[in-house]
């Protein structure tokens, strides 16, 4: 006698819309995990989340991703890689970023999905927090200081270039 294991609930469909308001599917598989891994973007191993950290930072590589996750999609609409990257503005590029870690926990078998939720959870605290102390050292005065003499110091630069020239 046969057993079946029963199928764990369907996940969302990871999508995201673009500047001209055009809705795009991200569905991981195995050949594209494996052109991602070429251009060194592995998303099935995410380890310790690097990968997550680095296209996060990261807009061309993250554009370079999603190029290779929807470039059937492009062939059918007859939208060139080029055409296709002047569509990932800020917020398209933010909200493609969210369906591409939805598209990574689809794509996770489902015995290891709840450690997938969990490493994306960390690589945004980790996110934020780089961002508050960004944040913080940019508002303090020693910043505000070493920026003034960088300023005055290209100013002089350029007072001196000018006398020199004219």
């Amino acid at each position: 006698m046969e057993t079946t294991q029963s199928n764990p609930p369907t996940t969302e469909p990871a999508e995201f819309t673009d500047s001209e308001r055009r809705v795009w599917r991200l569905a991981l598989n195995v050949d594209a995990a494996r052109q991602l891994h070429a251009i060194g973007v592995d998303l099935v191993n995410l380890g310790d989340g690097r990968v997550l950290l680095d296209l996060a930072s990261d807009w061309l590589k993250l554009g370079m991703t999603l190029w290779v996750l929807c470039e059937e999609q492009a062939d059918r609409l007859k939208v060139s890689e080029q055409a296709f990257g002047r569509l990932l503005d800020e917020p398209t590029l933010a909200k493609a970023a969210k369906a591409l870690e939805g598209a990574i926990v689809n794509f996770t078998p489902p015995a290891r999905r709840k450690t997938v939720k969990a490493i994306v959870r960390r690589v945004h605290d980790v996110l934020n927090k780089a961002d508050d102390e960004g944040a913080a050292i940019a508002d303090s005065d020693e910043a505000l200081a070493m920026i003034t003499k960088q300023l005055q110091a290209a100013a002089d630069e350029a007072k001196k270039q000018l006398m020199a020239g004219g």
